[in-house]
């Protein structure tokens, strides 16, 4: 009744459609005001069909037998009546199903309809399955009965039996066998079960009757188990390449390959048993496939079966352990400051691993867990190394290690290595190049503008060791020790030369050089310059006193420019230099440029006055020369 009642809905548009061209029992007539009135008179027991056509709200239709018994919406079972209704309004259609013989009545509640008028119409009787069972399975076939009927009408329809699996939304369907059939025959089929093994399978039965108007039916077994007797062996084996690097793996079973033109294959990777959602699934005649792993995955298990002449072979896995199974890993980063490589593996057996750094190889026999060291070039290094591990599984590593050795520089404005003091502390002042950081015995450092720093390091009595150490951002460090004494106050003299007593507040005796005080170097330069130029023109008029004159004075601009180098060299060696790099290192770094350029003006002004009394000189021989010549 529950097949009866689908097909009537099905249908109902096409009834409604083809309703004037059906043979009328009754005409048509508007519906009394009243509320019952007499329907159809029954000369035989049987079925009836109504069909109701309006304009508004769908009325309340109630069919009374000639015994009393009411049937309607809501009253009556299926087995008893039928009905239903257009799916925006207009029409309703009713089947009284073993009616009474005898006289009919009609109850009507017309709600807000003018009028309501009816048609009695003769129904198609549909196809219909009344049963379908399996009579047995066995060695690979299976035999069912089923039974189809149309009314009492005898007629020929076509059926198919097929093997379904999965849910109505992604419902797998396998054709078993097709025919034709005559209706009210009882038929038994025996068909091969061309399946795969596997749960959860469903026979169908469908049948179509093509007539004045087409009908068909379904309907499903409960659902078995089936092992299927001509399922394959399982592919003989695949290999596997894993880049634990970068996660990709690679599948290959090209050399296991099953042979046939329709052969297709299918392979599911899974990790850590998440089967619902898997890694990777596909279904294709290709004999590789890749796929990448997730970073977070533990476990990984790659299953491939293949289908031939429609059935599925055995499956076959391969599982690994990405935690605590055999691996191969790089350590180093990708940028290092660090000359060496370091490769970490395992392995559960003794294997060979195969490596190749920046186009030289070489294979290396391991076991166990260990690493293996690598010297590094400078600048961009290639590595490529793999072993095969069990089942025939290729771990593998490819990355690209960069590797500077570009450190990082200290440089102290004072060299304290070595020095003494009588003091309880010790400026360290300087700059660093090429580091972001700074620590004195593990204490940070505050760097300011162009890497410069000053630091007062507590000293204890005796010998101290002094550890500097700048970091660059990408972690390459420069380290440097010092080895500072502490004497008690007045015994020697510090580092530098200078008495404990005479030791100034301040470095005030030289004050910072900016426009004012460059002028004494930069005049001595100018007039020593000078003084050579008039040098050469009275050596040239032989003129023996302005030259000697001019000489005395490029004496002393030398002497002038080598005392000032003297005294800020003397300053720059001092206690009070590290007194004003403790106050300011910015202007103690000047200081050391300032010396620097009074060096190449003291030794410039040297140079040109021993250069004029050399030319005095010899000039002076040749003019002697040149008399004695004269005389003879």
């Amino acid at each position: 009744m529950k097949r009866y009642r689908k097909r009537l809905q099905k249908t109902a548009t096409a009834v409604a459609v083809l309703l004037l061209a059906l043979l009328l029992v009754c005409p048509a007539q508007a519906m009394a005001e009243e509320t019952e009135a007499e329907f159809i008179y029954l000369e035989t027991p049987g079925e009836f069909t109504v069909m109701f056509t309006y304009d508004g709200e769908q009325p309340e239709i109630v069919f009374i037998s000639p015994s009393g018994k009411e049937y309607g919406e809501g009253i009556s079972s299926e087995e008893e009546f039928l009905y239903a209704h257009g799916s925006s309004g207009g029409w309703s259609t009713y089947k009284v199903l073993h009616g009474e013989a005898g006289q009919w009545r009609l109850r009507c509640d017309k709600k807000n309809n003018e009028e309501i008028t009816y048609q009695l119409v003769e129904v198609v009787n549909g196809i219909c399955i009344q049963s379908f069972v399996i009579e047995k399975i066995e060695d690979g076939s299976a035999t069912v009965a089923f039974e189809v009927t149309k009314g009492e009408e005898e007629t020929e329809y076509a059926y198919t039996i097929s093997a379904v699996t999965g849910a109505s939304d992604a419902l797998v369907k396998k054709e078993l066998k097709t025919g034709r059939a005559s209706t009210g025959t009882r038929m038994e089929e025996s068909m091969p079960l061309t399946i795969s093994s596997g749960e959860n399978y469903r026979l169908l039965l469908e049948v179509v009757h093509e007539g004045s108007v087409e009908t068909f039916d379904s309907m499903e077994m409960e659902p078995f188990s089936y092992e299927n007797p001509a399922t394959a062996e399982a592919i003989g084996n695949f290999s596997i390449d894993l880049d634990m690097e970068s996660g990709l793996c690679q599948v290959n079973w090209k050399d296991f390959a099953i042979q046939g033109r329709e052969v297709q294959y299918k392979l599911t990777a899974v990790a850590d048993g998440n089967t619902e959602e898997p890694v990777y699934s596909a279904a294709a005649k290709d004999t590789a496939t890749s796929f990448y792993v997730p970073a977070k995955a533990k476990k990984l298990a790659i299953t491939i079966s293949y289908v031939k002449d429609g059935v599925a072979s055995k499956a076959k896995t391969k599982e690994i352990d990405l935690e605590g199974g055999e691996y191969l890993k790089v350590l180093t980063e990708n940028i290092t400051s660090d000359a060496t490589l370091t490769l970490e593996y395992q392995t559960t057996e003794p294997v060979e691993l195969y490596l190749t750094l920046n186009k030289e190889g070489g294979v290396y026999a391991i076991k166990g867990k260990g690493t293996l060291l690598f010297a590094l070039e400078n600048g961009q290094n290639t590595i490529e190394a793999y072993f095969e591990g069990n089942e025939g599984i290729v771990y593998r590593v490819s990355k690209e290690v960069y590797y500077s050795f570009v450190s990082p520089v200290i440089t102290l404005y004072e060299e304290l290595d070595g020095k003494v003091f009588v003091t309880e502390t010790a400026c360290i002042a300087g700059k660093i190049e090429n580091a972001s950081a700074l620590t004195v015995n593990g204490v940070s450092v505050e760097v300011g503008e162009g890497g410069s720093f000053a630091y007062d390091v507590p000293l204890a009595a005796g010998k101290n060791e002094v550890t500097i150490v700048a970091l660059a951002e990408n972690g390459v460090s420069t380290a440097r020790t010092l080895t500072i004494t502490n004497e008690a106050a007045g015994s020697q003299k510090e580092g530098t030369g200078t008495e404990a007593g005479d030791v100034p507040t301040s470095a005030a005796a030289l004050p910072e050089m900016k426009a004012a005080g460059w002028f004494p170097l930069i005049a001595s330069a100018i007039l020593a310059l000078v003084l050579v130029a008039v040098f050469l023109l009275a050596m040239a008029k032989k003129k023996k006193g302005p030259a000697i004159f001019l000489m005395v004075l490029l004496g002393c601009t030398a002497l002038a420019t080598g005392f000032l180098y003297f005294r800020l060299h003397t300053f720059n060696n001092s206690l009070r230099y590290v007194s004003l790099a403790k106050d300011s290192a910015v202007l103690a770094s000047r200081y050391l440029t300032y010396e620097t350029y009074a060096g190449y003006a003291a030794k410039g002004a040297a140079a040109l006055f021993l250069a004029a009394a050399a030319a005095f000189t010899v000039g002076m021989l040749l003019k002697k020369k040149a008399k004695g010549k004269k005389k003879e």
